[in-house]
C-alpha cells in the first residue's frame, strides 16, 4: 500500500515538474520575446495561428517582421546562439500550442452557462484566475435559450476568440480593433442584465493586457 502511495506521489511530482518546465519553455520562447524582441520571435503555422486569432501582418506591435510558416513554428533570430535551442524546442512548442487550441475549444455549454475551462499557463501570466472570477468571467451566461443552438455556439466561440486575441497583445492594434468590434457586437447578444458585467470583464482584460488606447477608443462599448 505504501509503495502504491509513493508511486502515485512520485508521478504527481513528475507531472508538476514537467508542467513547470513547459511553462518555463513557453515563457522563454513565446512570452519573453514579446518583452524583448532581440531574443527570438516565434510564429505559428497558418491553420493553428488563424484559430488562435493570429493574422498575417508585415510587422507585429513590436515592429518585428512576422508571418506564417507552413512547416510550423519558425523564428526570426536576432541572437545566433538561440538557433540550436529553438530547433530542439520547436516541436515541443508546437505541441503545447496545439494543446492550447484544443483546450480553448473545450467550453462547457450545458444549460445556459459558458464556463471558461481553457485558461492555459500562457494565459495565466496576463490573466490570473482570481482576476477572471473578480470580473465575473468564471461563469458567463449565453444568449436566451430560445435562440438556435448554433447561435449559442457562435457566442461561446466568439467570446473565446476575443479573449485569446486579447491575451496575445503582439498581434497589433489593427487586429485588436477588429476583436474589440467583435466583442462589442457579441455584447448585444447577452441578456440585458449581463451586458454591464461583460463590459466590465472585457475592459478589465484589456487593461491587464495593455491594449493600446487607440484600440480602446475604437471599441463601441
Amino acid at each position: 500500500m505504501t509503495e502504491s502511495i509513493d508511486a502515485s506521489t512520485n508521478e504527481l511530482v513528475e507531472e508538476v515538474q514537467q508542467e513547470r518546465k513547459d511553462f518555463d519553455l513557453l515563457d522563454r520562447l513565446v512570452n519573453r520575446p514579446k518583452r524583448d524582441p532581440q531574443i527570438v520571435t516565434l510564429y505559428m503555422n497558418e491553420e493553428l495561428g488563424t484559430k488562435l486569432g493570429y493574422v498575417r501582418e508585415e510587422k507585429n506591435a513590436l515592429g518585428v517582421p512576422m508571418g506564417y510558416s507552413k512547416s510550423g513554428l519558425v523564428g526570426e533570430l536576432h541572437d545566433e546562439e538561440s538557433k540550436d535551442e529553438e530547433s530542439r524546442d520547436g516541436e515541443r512548442i508546437k505541441a503545447l500550442q496545439e494543446k492550447i487550441r484544443e483546450t480553448a475549444a473545450e467550453i462547457k455549454r450545458d444549460s445556459l452557462t459558458v464556463t471558461l475551462q481553457w485558461i492555459p499557463p500562457i494565459a495565466e501570466e496576463l490573466l490570473q484566475k482570481e482576476s477572471l472570477e473578480a470580473v465575473g468571467l468564471k461563469s458567463l451566461p449565453v444568449p436566451d435559450n430560445k435562440l438556435e443552438e448554433y447561435q449559442k455556439e457562435w457566442f461561446a466561440r466568439a467570446l473565446v476568440s476575443t479573449l485569446v486575441s486579447i491575451m496575445d497583445n503582439s498581434t497589433g492594434a489593427r487586429k485588436d480593433k477588429l476583436r474589440l468590434e467583435e466583442a462589442a457586437s457579441l455584447r448585444n447578444y447577452a441578456p440585458k442584465e449581463q451586458q454591464r458585467q461583460l463590459d466590465r470583464a472585457l475592459n478589465a482584460l484589456l487593461n491587464r493586457a495593455a491594449i493600446s488606447e487607440e484600440a480602446l477608443d475604437s471599441a463601441d462599448f
